[in-house]
């Protein structure tokens, strides 16, 4: 069936803004990075567009989606060629190096924080991820002076990568926007909490690692029912014969548990593991 074509009349200012706009919008949708080379051919009414090209930079360059642009006229052929901003290029992301304690401990509260968020606006949700990630990164990333700028950078990217490795992008992109709204708000949740899942890294950095002689002392301190000193007080980890013993402390309680791997051991210190039984104090 073919479509029925609608004449609009338009004054050439109107028309310049037109092209301008539409130029930006198609190469966005074409983009596959954040850059991209739209040629005058491209266009049935390429005449006015090379008659005006100069016009219709100008526009171009005011967008602010459009990061950068210039006119290339090699090969005798024309073209705006452009560099958007990232916000806009929702299936590109940078390739960054973030602690996984980090990239986990943020994409828990993006999840957590959209979760909220849906609560108190439930009957008309809907908004586009560009939004999420940028809202999220202003209430929650840019102000910590604890992070690093490249830390701060990294979030960003990682939330980007994880949104459009779950498949969501793909489904759900429009033009170059990706909408989150009640009929697919579930999905894109439940695609991200996939993703936490597959997050693995061994958070160490509250364990110790202790000796022979240092368990020993601990097992008698118990033993004879005294105070342990501050030394003696956390978790803990005791390696002999490539078994794993986890001593959780922190109460002095002295609880401990076997393990045939590190990273079963530190999960279970970490408390990231669901035990079938509750600990019991040897």
């Amino acid at each position: 069936m073919n479509e029925e074509i609608q004449l609009v009349k338009m004054t050439k200012k109107e028309a310049i803004k037109y092209y301008a706009n539409k130029i930006v919008e198609d190469s966005l949708e074409d983009c596959t990075e954040f850059n991209y080379c739209m040629y005058f051919e491209y266009y049935e009414d390429c005449k006015f567009i090379e008659d005006n090209k100069e016009e219709i930079l100008k526009e171009i360059e005011i967008d602010p989606r459009v990061m950068d642009v210039y006119i290339d006229s090699s090969n005798n052929e024309y073209s705006f060629d452009m560099v958007f901003s990232l916000d806009y290029c929702p299936c590109y992301y940078e390739d960054v190096d973030i602690s996984k304690k980090i990239e986990k401990e943020y994409l828990k509260l993006f999840v957590f924080e959209i979760k909220e968020r849906y609560e108190k606006y439930a009957s008309n949700f809907r908004i586009t991820t560009r939004e999420l990630i940028r809202d999220f990164i202003n209430k929650n990333v840019n102000d910590i002076k604890a992070l690093s700028q490249d830390d701060k950078d990294a979030i960003y990217e990682k939330l980007k990568e994880h949104i459009d490795v779950s498949g969501f992008n793909s489904k759900y992109m429009q033009k170059y926007e990706v909408i989150v709204d009640n009929n697919n708000l579930k999905e894109f949740i439940d695609g991200l909490e996939k993703e936490i899942e597959n997050i693995k890294y061994l958070d160490i950095d509250r364990i110790k690692k202790i000796t022979r002689q240092e368990l020993d002392e601990m097992l008698e301190i118990h033993n004879n029912e005294k105070q342990f000193p501050l030394k003696y007080k956390g978790l803990f980890i005791f390696e002999e014969n490539g078994m794993f013993l986890g001593i959780d402390n922190t109460s002095g309680d002295l609880y401990m548990e076997d393990f045939d791997n590190l990273e079963q051991c530190v999960n279970y210190l970490n408390n990231e593991e669901e035990e079938e039984n509750e600990n019991e104090p040897i």
